[in-house]
């Protein structure tokens, strides 16, 4: 079985998720996502011709905690488009870390307030930027995100957000392999 997601591009992303299972339809959460399942004899999918469609759809992350361990114990080989040196003060466009604080040691960060928003920040960049993991927000979200909360001075909500998104099923082995889905 194969899932595909469209995401419409006429719909606030933020709004709801419309999942289609095989002639079910379930609003599920925050997101505007369209999954559309074929029962693998040839069935059919989303007819738009404005959707962008890609494999994969949401509901899948690894935890801070998967990506400091890749980076330390298995030389980053699921780390796909960042590097574990990258600056994180730099790649998200903020201040309140300090210029040379890593992705890697954002990840180890202990404690709450901005280093926990670092922790899960590092995991959802790393999350939405690898293509085998269906994240529940875009790269650029996650750095918007971010940045909304050094704005707004209140680095907990958005923290909560990213976290129940990071915390979700890592498709991914610690070597960086894809889990397949299995399907009788």
């Amino acid at each position: 079985m194969r899932w595909k997601l469209a995401r419409l591009a006429f719909v606030p992303r933020l709004l709801q998720r419309i999942f289609v299972l095989v002639g079910c339809v379930a609003l599920v959460g925050a997101g505007t996502s369209l999954a559309i399942a074929a029962n693998g004899s040839g069935g059919t999918g989303s007819t738009d011709t404005n959707a962008a469609t890609t494999e994969y759809g949401g509901g899948q992350g690894c935890t801070p905690g998967y990506w400091k361990n890749n980076a330390s114990k298995k030389e980053a080989v699921s780390w796909k488009t960042y590097s574990p040196g990258e600056y994180f003060d730099t790649v998200f466009g903020v201040s309140f870390l300090g210029p040379k604080v890593t992705l890697e040691q954002a990840l180890g960060l202990h404690g709450g307030g901005y280093n926990a928003l670092a922790r899960h920040a590092a995991a959802a960049l790393l999350n939405s930027s690898q293509s085998s993991i269906g994240f529940a927000y875009t790269t650029a979200e996650v750095i918007a995100l971010v940045k909304e909360a050094e704005t707004t001075g209140k680095p907990e909500p958005i923290k909560n957000e990213l976290a129940a998104a990071n915390e979700t099923t890592c498709p991914i082995s610690a070597k960086g392999e894809v889990f397949e889905e299995v399907t009788e």
